[in-house]
């Protein structure tokens, strides 16, 4: 099963983020197992691990970027229940900072942010600061209702909600 890579606004450090994906993704943070990449793997991935992580330090609106691999069953069952925008709600939350990831084919080049309030809205991503690792919105447009349960490619845009003062 696929899962969309993330850019993190913040790096939450090792225990906190280990924390966070297992409750994520309902697995024990033992069977979490976080490489700064794929050179770094020594050796072979543990015999535990259901959830195999890539990180990666990036600059621009991300600090981080995760790239998954779903290893067990274990691991995929909360994306299935929930699909894997509420997975990314719920880190949003946990984290209490904005991700980004790819809007799921809505648009070859869009992106979603999600915000930790449960709010998802579309952008695009500077493609020319991509070559430095530097990742940064160029627009936030349309807002989505939150999208509890649900799947990207089920994202459907609405108007901008207008507060009136």
């Amino acid at each position: 099963m696929d899962f969309p890579d993330l850019l993190l606004e913040r790096d939450p450090g090792d225990r906190e983020l280990t924390r966070m994906l297992a409750e994520a993704f309902a697995v024990t943070p033992e069977t979490v197992q976080i490489i700064d990449g794929i050179e770094h793997l020594h050796g072979s991935v543990r015999p535990e691990t259901t959830l195999l992580v890539e990180r990666r330090h990036v600059r621009g609106e991300a600090a981080l970027h995760l790239q998954f691999a779903l290893l067990h069953p274990d691991s995929e069952r909360a994306v299935q229940a929930r699909g894997a925008v509420g997975v990314i709600q719920q880190l949003a939350k946990q984290l209490g900072a904005t991700i980004i990831t790819d809007d799921g084919g809505l648009d070859p080049s869009g992106y979603l942010i999600v915000r930790p309030d449960g709010m998802v809205e579309p952008t695009v991503l500077d493609d020319d600061r991509f070559d430095e690792d530097r990742y940064v919105s160029l627009m936030a447009s349309k807002s989505l209702p939150s999208l509890e349960g649900g799947d990207m490619k089920q994202a459907q845009p609405v108007a901008p909600v207008v507060h009136k003062p």
